[in-house]
């Protein structure tokens, strides 16, 4: 099936995931009591060192915005290669916090400013457990800069907590955020 036919599903499924993570967040006032009951997994926690880092983004639910988002641009296809990589992964709520229609504009009319949102939250190269450090500068495949800092024994990076320790991944390391990363001097309201 051609990519463009998957489109108008992506962003259904998006639309459908956006709903339940904003529901989820507002204390459960979703009335479907399916979802309300659900198992919640730990995010990450189905991740394994066997799985390349595309792979295991895929395999994990807390991830659904993240894995549609990059299988719209090369940067699904890049995770999947030998690397090595550590990428920081941000979960579903990281992109309810968008604009309303932000995510569906950019899947469907500006896949390339997609990709260089998400090009800012990959580096080359392996950065393993206790190797982030105080004012650690580290390079994204984007070519800027991400600044890491610690506060009260929390990691920092570019004013984004990282929420877990490095998942370790088949081609490198996955760590775990509730935002996304920008270019420097954008937000999200530049797109």
């Amino acid at each position: 099936m051609p990519h463009t036919k998957l489109y108008p599903l992506v962003f259904a499924i998006l639309c459908l995931l956006s709903s339940a993570c904003r529901n989820s967040e507002s204390g459960g006032k979703n009335s479907n009591t399916t979802l309300k009951s659900a198992p919640v997994d730990t995010p990450g926690s189905k991740m394994t060192p066997s799985k390349t880092i595309a792979e295991n983004i895929s395999n994990d639910s807390a991830f659904a915005m993240l894995s549609a988002s990059l299988k719209t641009t090369n940067l699904y296809d890049m995770l999947s290669k030998p690397g090595p990589f550590t990428f920081f992964a941000p979960r579903n709520i990281a992109f309810t916090k968008l604009p309303d229609g932000m995510l569906e504009g950019l899947i469907n009319d500006r896949k390339n400013d997609l990709a260089n949102i998400l090009s800012h939250h990959i580096v080359a190269g392996l950065i393993p457990n206790g190797e982030l450090t105080q004012s650690q500068k580290l390079k994204t495949v984007a070519g800027e800069e991400l600044i890491v800092t610690e506060r009260n024994n929390e990691i920092i990076i570019n004013g984004v907590k990282i929420n877990s320790h490095g998942i370790q991944a088949k081609n490198g390391m996955v760590y775990i955020i509730d935002d996304l990363f920008f270019p420097i001097n954008q937000t999200p309201g530049a797109y």
